[in-house]
């Protein structure tokens, strides 16, 4: 523990925050660099492996996960779109089914 006067002291503290920061900037980069990798090795390497091992819905869900982090702006667009696109499913199969409740019944 060290003493010092008010000026020194914010002086020090302010330069400790600044490599805090500096430090903590720099292992942040590194971090997501290699998470970045990470989920470029998945798909470039697990997820082929998992569909030809016959894993398909494991294939799914890490192509999935990868490219929710590789490119937010394009799995947010085909995400919106799918469930656009249920809506749509769900109503046509209400009808077809509205139509064979009415042919069974007869």
């Amino acid at each position: 523990m060290f003493l010092c006067n008010g000026k020194g002291y914010t002086r020090c503290y302010n330069k400790a925050n600044r490599q805090t920061a500096q430090y903590a900037y720099i292992e942040l980069y590194a971090a997501c660099k290699t998470a970045f990798n990470f989920k470029k090795e998945t798909l470039d390497v697990y997820a082929p492996l998992a569909h030809r091992l016959g894993m398909s819905k494991i294939k799914i869900e890490l192509e999935d996960l990868a490219l929710k982090y590789l490119d937010p702006v394009a799995y947010e667009e085909i995400r919106q779109s799918i469930n656009q696109k249920k809506d749509e499913r769900e109503k046509y199969i209400r009808d077809i089914m509205d139509v064979l409740r009415e042919n069974l019944t007869k």
